[in-house]
């Protein structure tokens, strides 16, 4: 069983976007996982984690991977001021594209 809850601040944000992995029980230790940066990286930590192999349907991967696309790209118009007018066009395109599927 997988459960995704957001954490508050780990002091590492230099080598982020970070997830805790918490083990099921309180005998193994936390660890910390870096530079979760990408869909395919996030997908990856998923199936790492997952007890069971885990069958992704290619219509829900693309999806998720749009909307992850166009959300990466409105939180990255916060330090690049100058393309938030481009960077909204882009991810209205992906979200777009996410709700046709």
């Amino acid at each position: 069983r997988i459960i995704v809850k957001p954490r508050n601040c780990l002091g590492m944000c230099g080598q982020g976007p970070n997830c805790i992995l918490e083990p099921a029980n309180s005998k193994g230790k936390n660890s910390v996982e870096r530079r979760i940066n990408s869909f395919q990286k996030a997908v990856a930590l998923v199936k790492k984690v997952a007890e069971t192999e885990l069958e992704l349907p290619e219509a829900v991967l693309l999806r998720a991977r749009l909307k992850s696309d166009a959300m990466r790209l409105l939180s990255g118009s916060n330090v690049r001021p100058e393309a938030v007018i481009e960077d909204m066009g882009k991810a209205t395109e992906l979200l777009s594209q996410a709700i046709d599927l």
